[in-house]
């Protein structure tokens, strides 16, 4: 009678694997349907003294480093999501189920947790259709990203050529699973400030 019984559960198991899914059963979100790339609306970028020097290097980096950093450089980005499939795509955007996290590299760059409180409760995202063939853009303004834009502070502490990153995170509005897209490298310029205008001599 176990030999009949186990002959049976390996018939139904192997005629699953072959048919496919039951009846009815919705399939797994298809995540690799959807695209991330960061369009550059400005490539180039000036050293902000009060962020920028081995000083404030050194500062944010030590574990004594004050309890709260200043604000990262304001940059000209959009993260867009493409929808290159047949079927319309429906995502949960803008609570807490999503985010868009940074990652700058090069010399002198920092990504740094700034360590600050947020409140307890979870704050809903509203749901965003991504039409088949079409994108979504969200506009990325700061170096501030990660969890309510204050998870990851992203610095760039020396002139030269960077390079920029982005992983998103968010909601799939047909089963609630999670979405994670990640964008190719970016380049970006960091130069050093003009210098002032020169003083007019008086006449």
């Amino acid at each position: 009678m176990k030999t009949l019984f186990k002959l049976s559960w390996l018939a139904l198991a192997t005629a699953a694997l072959l048919t496919g899914p039951l009846s009815g059963a919705e399939p797994a979100a298809n995540t690799n349907s959807l695209k991330a790339e960061i369009i550059v609306n400005r490539d180039t970028y000036e050293l902000d003294l009060a962020t920028s020097g081995d000083e404030f290097f050194k500062q944010a980096t030590d574990k004594k480093r004050p309890a709260r950093l200043p604000a990262p450089p304001k940059v000209d980005l959009v993260l867009r999501i493409s929808n290159p499939g047949a079927a319309d795509r429906t995502l949960t955007m803008g609570g807490d189920e999503s985010r868009v996290v940074l990652r700058l590299d090069g010399p002198g760059t920092l990504n740094l947790s700034p360590g600050l409180a947020t409140t307890m409760e979870f704050r809903m995202g509203q749901p965003v259709v991504v039409k088949a063939g079409a994108h979504y853009d969200l506009p990325i303004k700061s170096l501030a990203t990660g969890h309510r834009n204050i998870g990851q502070y992203s610095y760039w502490t020396k002139a030269g050529e960077l390079s920029l990153k982005a992983t998103f995170t968010c909601g799939d509005g047909q089963d609630g699973s999670r979405v994670t897209l990640k964008t190719k490298l970016v380049k970006l310029k960091v130069v050093e400030p003009a210098p002032p205008p020169a003083a007019v001599p008086p006449k």
